[in-house]
């Protein structure tokens, strides 16, 4: 009986083994000519001997989580921002808006917890000069902007700016952290950033807060 359910699992096998091959054959990008383009490195090896595994490109799982891990939680307790505080005192969040500073100017930027409803419930949520996601700033490449941040939350933290090249002591990186650069605001305090737009691009804060650098300088 064994050995019958082994025979007819290696003919299992050997009737899949053609459909395999014919399914990397047929998802493979072609040109107009028919031939694969911009596959150099990559094309597959049907050379006598080849494992399937190695003719063909595994599709992606639709649930990668390995068996045994889907239940497992960590070992924490759920955090949620403005632990204690009442959440009818708090402004609802204002919608994002656009600021325009011109070079030299001092921008004003606070951090502090907002209240938003989402699907008819509310939440307490941080939030840039009450916006939720922040601001977005659009200035001209090579403006610098002096950026007075004000801590209102219930942590110490920072801005942290993704993409603007500045000095390191501006950069937002907590101190306690590997490669950090800045002491954290504590709750109540402040700390001006000095920030020059050199780069045209759009860049991102970890809060959220927008900045869009134009390139022409005169515009």
């Amino acid at each position: 009986m064994t050995r019958m359910l082994r025979l007819a699992l290696a003919g299992l096998a050997l009737l899949a083994l053609p459909r395999l091959s014919a399914f990397a054959q047929d998802t493979a990008p072609t040109d107009a000519s028919g031939g694969m383009s911009g596959m150099s490195g990559m094309m597959m090896d049907h050379s006598p001997g080849t494992a399937p595994s190695a003719m063909m490109i595994i599709p992606m799982m639709k649930n990668p989580m390995l068996p045994g891990m889907a239940g497992m939680k960590p070992k924490t307790t759920p955090w949620l921002p403005g632990s204690g505080v009442d959440m009818s005192k708090l402004a609802e969040a204002k919608a994002s808006e656009t600021l325009t500073p011109k070079d030299g100017d001092t921008l004003e930027v606070k951090a502090e917890m907002v209240r938003r409803t989402i699907k008819e419930k509310p939440h307490i949520m941080y939030a840039f000069n009450g916006m939720n996601p922040g601001p977005t700033l659009k200035v001209k490449q090579n403006s610098t902007l002096y950026i007075r941040f004000t801590n209102a939350i219930d942590q110490p933290t920072t801005i942290h700016w993704h993409g603007l090249r500045l000095e390191n002591k501006f950069d937002g990186v907590p101190n306690k952290m590997p490669g950090g650069t800045q002491p954290e605001v504590a709750p109540g305090g402040t700390f001006v950033a000095e920030i020059t737009a050199q780069t045209p691009d759009t860049e991102v804060t970890d809060s959220g807060e927008i900045v869009e650098v134009k390139k022409n300088a005169n515009g």
